[in-house]
This record gives C-alpha cells, sequence and structure tokens, in this order.
C-alpha cells in the first residue's frame, strides 16, 4: 500500500487538476518530443574496411553537424581525420566514420 501512495503522490505531480483543456499534458509531450529530438550522438568504435580502427560517429537527424563533430573531438582529443561522411533523408541520422590522430 506504501508504494501506491509514493506512486500516486509521483502522479499527482504531473497532473493539473485546473488543466480542463489538456494543454498541460500537450506542453508536457511537446518537451519530451524536443528532448528526443534533440542533439544526441553516440561513438562506436569499428574495424574500418582496411582492418585499422576507427570510431563510428552517429547523430540525430535533428542535430546539426556541429553536434557530430563535438562528439568527434570527444572520442578524439588529439584530433582526427574523416574517412567517411553521411547525411540521409529527414528521418535518418547523419553519420561520420573517423580516425584519431595517432591512432594504429
Amino acid at each position: 500500500m506504501q508504494e501506491y501512495i509514493q506512486w500516486k503522490a509521483a502522479a499527482d505531480k504531473f497532473s493539473d487538476k485546473n488543466d480542463k483543456d489538456g494543454a498541460a499534458v500537450c506542453r508536457r509531450l511537446m518537451m519530451v518530443c524536443a528532448l528526443l529530438l534533440g542533439g544526441c550522438a553516440m561513438t562506436t568504435p569499428i574495424s574500418y574496411t582496411d582492418g585499422k580502427p576507427a570510431q563510428f560517429v552517429e547523430c540525430s537527424a535533428s542535430a546539426s553537424w556541429s553536434v557530430c563533430f563535438a562528439e568527434a573531438n570527444s572520442a578524439c582529443p588529439k584530433g582526427y581525420s574523416i574517412l567517411q561522411q553521411r547525411e540521409q533523408t529527414l528521418w535518418a541520422n547523419k553519420a561520420l566514420t573517423i580516425r584519431c590522430q595517432g591512432a594504429l
């Protein structure tokens, strides 16, 4: 019962009892969508076609290239060379394949 009371208290924080038209729910949904569509990027170590180590940097479609390059800079603080750069349709991601300076 205690868990239900805690869950109910948490749920009540997200409900707006004075909101008759659902505007608060819409605002919260828009904030979640903005966070999900915001610039996010991730780096994965890979073996490139020549067999040498490289990094695959993938960014969300809504992110600017500066987000991708910032992620590449984080992955390779001493610099990098771009092996491949691609951008597809609206819903596809942007991607960089890079090789860090000083990598074997």
